[in-house]
């Protein structure tokens, strides 16, 4: 229970408490802002210690803005950012609640992990394609009881339906793509041969032989399916990046505008809807956390965040 004020100004909210290690996050986007509604930016790693950061619905719920100290457990700390988004969020028990984030070196000072309280651990792995399937190997064989590996397909079963439906609709459209493209060529292929009827038989004529006919347009036709492929490859990562970029930018402009518009509409105690990333992989534990040790030859970013409840 995050509380804060004195006496009969004092407020409580039940939060969603996450803490995090110093390397926090590994993959994603972890975004700050000074005051509610305000412009947000870029946060390279979590909370400081003895700082929390708390999300627009819970400072208002508390009335603590930016600089004010609130009390979580049994411990103080200073209100020092508004969190405007976080990498993993989604739609689970543990994010119904307000977000409170804090440091993963204050959690013993607040006195919340105890009998009865609900604790989540996630250790987060990051690393070159190899060293993360070289490490999934290595957890997978040493699980114990409430202890499971997610990816971005098993962690986020909404997630993985979608890539489901798309690796079908992708696979129909390419078998799809591939018939018309073989009508397409032997229309073409007929159309060039009768043009061409009458050219090959003079220079047959002539003392062509039949290689050397067979050299000259196939050479013609190496030649124009080169180009064509370089061309169609320039203008498939042009549009590439272009849409990259024009991604990155609407759900800049998406997210700015959406925050304007709640907060015209409904002020400053309304939570906007975001946009969210999803992990690269993560090793969750439902129990106490023990069990799972470094692989040595994993040469991975190992990041662990207790996520809780705080008892009421």
């Amino acid at each position: 229970m995050a509380s804060a004020g004195e006496g009969d100004a004092r407020r409580s909210k039940l939060a969603g408490v996450k803490a995090v290690s110093g390397n926090y996050p590994l993959r994603g986007t972890l975004r700050i802002a000074p005051a509610p509604g305000a412009p947000d930016a870029p946060a390279a790693r979590g909370p400081a210690p003895g700082c929390v950061w708390l999300d627009e619905q819970l400072v208002a719920a508390l009335g603590a803005p930016v600089g004010s100290t609130i009390r979580l457990g049994r411990a103080r700390f200073k209100v020092a950012a508004v969190l405007t988004l976080e990498p993993e969020r989604g739609a689970s028990f543990f994010n119904i609640a307000p977000r409170l984030m804090m440091n993963l070196a204050d959690v013993p000072a607040t006195g919340l992990v105890q009998t009865g309280s609900r604790v989540h651990y996630t250790l987060y792995a990051a690393g070159p394609p190899d060293g993360i399937r070289s490490f999934e190997r290595f957890v997978r064989a040493r699980l114990e009881r409430g202890q499971h590996v997610d990816d971005l397909e098993t962690g986020r079963p909404q997630v993985r339906a979608s890539i489901d439906r798309a690796q079908r609709f992708l696979g129909l459209t390419a078998m799809l793509a591939a018939i018309l493209a073989g009508v397409a060529i032997a229309l073409g292929t007929r159309r060039f041969v009768e043009r061409h009827l009458d050219g090959c038989a003079v220079m047959r004529c002539l003392g062509a032989s039949q290689n050397r006919l067979l050299t000259l347009y196939g050479g013609e036709f190496l030649a124009l399916g080169l180009a064509a492929c370089a061309a169609g490859c320039v203008a498939g990562y042009g549009a590439q990046e272009a849409r990259a970029r024009a991604l990155a930018a609407g759900e800049d402009g998406v997210r700015r505008a959406r925050r304007e518009r709640v907060a015209d509409e409904h002020g400053e105690d309304a939570q906007p809807v975001r946009l969210l990333d999803a992990p690269r992989r993560a090793a969750r534990d439902e129990g106490g956390g023990a069990g799972l040790r470094a692989h040595p030859d994993a040469h991975l970013e190992i990041g662990r965040i207790p996520f809780f409840m705080t008892p009421g």
